[in-house]
C-alpha cells in the first residue's frame, strides 16, 4: 500500500525529528534541506519512538486474536460435529465463554475452590490463610472464615453440606458448621503440612493426606484419629473416597495409590491390628514427575470408558503382556465389559498429562496429551461423557471419554496458572481458582 502525501510528509518530519534528536547533524541538514521542510515543522512529539514501541505489543496483540479465533474456530467445528450427531454443544453442559462472574478479595493464590452441595454457594480457600463464602447468583461474598495461620490447602463438604473441612499448611485441620459458621473442631495429629482432606460417604469420618508422607483418618465427632496409613514415600498431595469406600491417593513419589477403606474400617471396630501393606489394593506408577490431582470416574463415565475403543485396545495390550492368546483375550475383553463394574481413576501430573487408570487392575487405560504445563486439578463431569482439566498453562480443557480427545478447551482462562476446579449439577456451574487471587465462574447451562 503506497503512501499518501501526507503520510510522507509525516513520515519526513518525524524522520528529521529523530535524526536531530540522536546528533545526526549532517544528515539532518541534508534531509532538511532536499525535502524543503522548514525546522519550525519539525515534529516534537517522538512519533517514530513511540511508533517502534507500539509496533511490538500490536504484533503480540495481532497474535493474541489469532489465537481466540483459531480456539473459537475450534470450537464452532467441534460443536457442528455435535449437532451432525444430534447434540447441540450448550447442551452438553460445557464451561461457556466468557466467565458468568469473576470473584475477588482473597489477597493470596487460590488453592480450593468447592461447590455447596445443595445451595447456590461456591467456597473457596487461599493462601492467605482464609475461606470465603461467595453467592453464586450475584456474585457476592456470603461469609469470611478465619481461624487458621497458615494456606488453606483444601476443603471438603460432608454429604448435606451441613459441616466444611478445611487443612491448612499450619498441620491443622479445622471443622466448621455451615449453619453458624463457626469453628467447632481442630483436628492435630500431621506433622507436616497437610494438603488434602475428604468426608466418608457417611459423614462420621474424614481422610486427610499430608507432606509427612502419611495419611490418616478422623473420626468427626471426638476428633479423634483412628488409623494412619503409611505407604507413599513421599509428600502425599491429594487424597479422595469412592462411594464403595475405596480410597485413592497420589503422591510427590509420581504414584498412585488405591486403598481398601472397608478393611481399615473393620479392623478398627473389631480393635484388630491392621496390616497397611494389606490395605494397598493397588499401586498406579506412570507419571515422571509429582502426581498433583486424582479424581474417581462416577457410574456414568465408567460405563462410557469400558465402551471405548481405546479401553479395548488397553485390555488387549494387557491380555497379550500377560501371555494370553490373541483371540481368547479379545473375547474375553468385550465379554469382561458387558458383564464387570470397573472403577477408574483418573490422575494429573507436573510431566503435563493426565492418565486414565482400571484401578482395579493397575491398567494403564489411556494417556491425556495437550497441557502445556502442570496439570494442577482434574474431575468427572456430572453426565460422565467428559473429564475436565486445568493447569499452569493458563487454560481449562474438556476431554471426550467417549475417544480420549480434547474437544474444548479455554485457552486464556485466567491470566496467570489455574490451581483448582469444581463443577455443580444442580445449577451447572464450573469454578475455576487462579494464582492471580481471582475466582471465575463459567456457566454450563
Amino acid at each position: 500500500m503506497s503512501l499518501t502525501e501526507t503520510n510522507k510528509k509525516e513520515l519526513t518530519r518525524a524522520i528529521l525529528e529523530f535524526l536531530k534528536s540522536n546528533g545526526y547533524e549532517n544528515s539532518y541538514q541534508e534531509l532538511l534541506a532536499e525535502a524543503k521542510v522548514s525546522p519550525s515543522d519539525v515534529s516534537t512529539d517522538n512519533i517514530l519512538g513511540r511508533k517502534w514501541v507500539l509496533i511490538p505489543k500490536l504484533q503480540m496483540k495481532i497474535q493474541e486474536l489469532e489465537r481466540m479465533l483459531e480456539q473459537a474456530q475450534k470450537e464452532a467445528g467441534a460443536a457442528g460435529k455435535l449437532r451432525i450427531l444430534g447434540k447441540n454443544a450448550a447442551s452438553e453442559n460445557l464451561p461457556q465463554m466468557p466467565e458468568k462472574m469473576v470473584l475477588e478479595g482473597h489477597r493470596g493464590q487460590i488453592t480450593s475452590v468447592l461447590f455447596h452441595p445443595i445451595y447456590s454457594l461456591l467456597v473457596s480457600a487461599s493462601e492467605d490463610a482464609t475461606i470465603r463464602v461467595w453467592d453464586i447468583e450475584t456474585g457476592k461474598p456470603e461469609k469470611f472464615l478465619t481461624g487458621h495461620t497458615g494456606t488453606v490447602n483444601n476443603l471438603a463438604f460432608n454429604t448435606n453440606g451441613t459441616m466444611l473441612a478445611s487443612c491448612s499448611a499450619d498441620i491443622s485441620i479445622k471443622l466448621w458448621s455451615f449453619q453458624t459458621f463457626d469453628c467447632i473442631k481442630t483436628l492435630q495429629g500431621h506433622e507436616h503440612n497437610i494438603t488434602g482432606i475428604a468426608f466418608l460417604p457417611s459423614g462420621d469420618h474424614i481422610v486427610s493426606s499430608s507432606r509427612d508422607k502419611t495419611i490418616k483418618l478422623w473420626e468427626v465427632a471426638s476428633g479423634y484419629c483412628l488409623k494412619t496409613f503409611v505407604g507413599h514415600n513421599e509428600w502425599v498431595r491429594k487424597v479422595i473416597i469412592h462411594p464403595t469406600l475405596v480410597m485413592a491417593s497420589c503422591s510427590h513419589d509420581q504414584t498412585a495409590i488405591i486403598w481398601d477403606l472397608n478393611d481399615a474400617l473393620t479392623a478398627i471396630r473389631n480393635k484388630t491390628a491392621g496390616n497397611d501393606a494389606k490395605l494397598i489394593l493397588q499401586q498406579l506408577p506412570g507419571h515422571d514427575n509429582v502426581i498433583e490431582a486424582i479424581a474417581f470416574g462416577n457410574d456414568e463415565a465408567n460405563r462410557v470408558i469400558e465402551g471405548s475403543e481405546y479401553y479395548r485396545k488397553a485390555r488387549f495390550m494387557a491380555s497379550i503382556s500377560a501371555g494370553e492368546e490373541t483371540k481368547d483375550s479379545i473375547d474375553a475383553s468385550k465379554a469382561e465389559v458387558k458383564k464387570a463394574s470397573k472403577l477408574f481413576v483418573a490422575t494429573g501430573a507436573r510431566d503435563k498429562l493426565i492418565k486414565l487408570w482400571d484401578a482395579k487392575e493397575a491398567t494403564l487405560v489411556a494417556t491425556f496429551v495437550g497441557h502445556d504445563n502442570w496439570v494442577r486439578d482434574i474431575l468427572f463431569h456430572p453426565n460422565g461423557k467428559y473429564l475436565l482439566s486445568v493447569s499452569d498453562d493458563k487454560s481449562l480443557r474438556v476431554w471426550d471419554l467417549g475417544n480420549g480427545r480434547c474437544i474444548k478447551q479455554i485457552l486464556n482462562a485466567h491470566e496467570h496458572f489455574v490451581s483448582c476446579l469444581d463443577f455443580t449439577a444442580k445449577y451447572l456451574a464450573c469454578a475455576t481458582g487462579s494464582a492471580n487471587k481471582q475466582i471465575k465462574v463459567w456457566d454450563c447451562s
